[in-house]
């Protein structure tokens, strides 16, 4: 049976990357025997379903099976998603372990937050790379740096969010009306192209805090008052 095939093979191949082996390959032995006893179609799907929610407790993961399209099609996700222990158990386990490596990155940011006035939209932003930079998420962190420097130019330029200029065109300009100094040219492009870089090519190497730091600089100079 082929849903059987690829169940198993997803289960093998969730034992060879996980930290629980053992008690994945107990759940794999026992599912096996309890297969043996079982003579209807009915019985043998009601044993794979029980199979995959064990697995998924044992190690898995639940982040993975909302983008695996085999537990969809399967129906798995419906019964996982209304087992509010299991949920409880995925999230306390997942925060427990980032603890460690959360309280070091927080211990390294200095200052993430904007001292001037800026857009609720910027600053939006800027607060959500710092949340994925803390949880490790750092090619999302680049990425809504190089959206939180496009929205706080469009902002300053009197262009609308959906506006469709480039952000090289938009620093260009910012340059020339004299809201971004030339001091920061370099360092706005930068955050530019490291921004393209994690969206559209790889591999991912660049530190996500610098990019940070980066950003809330060319806001504090971006959004300084200007002499009329």
């Amino acid at each position: 049976m082929y849903w059987l095939r690829v169940g198993v093979f997803m289960v093998k191949k969730s034992s060879m990357l996980g930290k629980c082996t053992n008690i994945i390959d107990e759940t794999v032995n026992e599912f096996f025997d309890a297969l043996e006893s079982c003579h209807s179609i009915e019985d043998k799907y009601k044993l794979y379903h029980d199979l995959m929610r064990k697995v998924i407790k044992c190690n898995m993961g639940l982040i993975h099976c909302l983008w695996n399209e085999h537990f969809i099609k399967e129906s798995v996700l419906k019964s996982i998603l209304e087992d509010d222990d299991l949920i409880d158990n995925f999230c306390e386990s997942e925060l427990s372990n980032k603890k460690d490596t959360l309280v070091k990155r927080f211990k390294k940011i200095k200052q993430t937050f904007t001292k001037g006035i800026v857009s609720e939209t910027v600053q939006s932003h800027l607060i959500e790379a710092t949340y994925c930079y803390l949880y490790g998420f750092d090619q999302a962190a680049i990425a809504l740096c190089r959206a939180t420097l496009d929205f706080a130019l469009k902002a300053q330029l009197h262009k609308r969010d959906n506006d469709r200029t480039q952000l090289a065109d938009l620093i260009k300009e910012a340059l020339k009306k004299g809201y971004l100094p030339a001091s920061h040219r370099t360092v706005a492009h930068n955050i530019r192209n490291r921004g393209n870089e994690v969206m559209h090519e790889g591999p991912f190497r660049f530190d996500p805090l610098k990019i940070i730091n980066d950003t809330r600089e060319v806001l504090e100079v971006l959004y300084k008052p200007r002499q009329a």
